[in-house]
């Protein structure tokens, strides 16, 4: 099929999650790739649910 007739738009990505725990990350003055911040429900109770998490979480979990 040929695009080149195509209407072309730009089209922005986010990781929300990562998002989030960057601006708390950010808030608290800690670098958001040197943070070890996760965003949980319910935190008090057994089995919270995490909301987000920052990167460096991601890749040592």
């Amino acid at each position: 099929m040929d695009y080149s007739h195509q209407p072309k738009r730009d089209i922005l990505c986010i990781d929300v999650n990562s998002f989030f725990a960057s601006v708390e990350s950010v808030k608290r003055g800690i670098h958001p790739l040197e943070s070890y911040i996760v965003v949980m429900s319910n935190q008090e109770l057994e089995g919270g649910l995490v909301l987000a998490s920052a990167p460096r979480v991601k890749k040592e979990s």
